[in-house]
């Protein structure tokens, strides 16, 4: 985790199962640290962004990113603070992460 003047890079990656919003308990360890620089850093605002995989339910991409939020705020960051948004599978993601080149939450946080 790095705090940065514009944003909070996370250098792991927050990994669920299969077709589930179930984190791992890896993820769980890296969203210590993103609470951590959020709690000390007032101002900063973020956004969670969830994504699916080939073949699962675009839902589950919403059901991801509403679990980390919920993660932080249990680990003492404001609400308020927070965003989360779902952006299902991007086309090309076949066999991927999920993660598509576009997306991200928009607007004023």
């Amino acid at each position: 985790i790095a705090l940065t003047s514009v944003e909070v890079v996370v250098r792991e990656r927050v990994t669920f199962a299969a077709g589930s919003s179930l984190m791992s308990s890896f993820a769980t360890r890296a969203l210590h640290g993103v609470a951590s620089v959020m709690r000390a850093s007032g101002e900063v605002k973020l956004c969670v962004e969830g994504y699916c995989r080939h073949g699962e339910a675009e839902e589950l991409a919403t059901e991801r990113a509403n679990r980390v939020l919920e993660q932080l705020v249990a680990k003492g960051v404001p609400r308020h603070r927070l965003r989360a948004c779902g952006f299902g599978c991007p086309a090309g993601a076949a066999g991927g992460d999920g993660r598509g080149g576009e997306g991200g939450c928009g607007g004023e946080g």
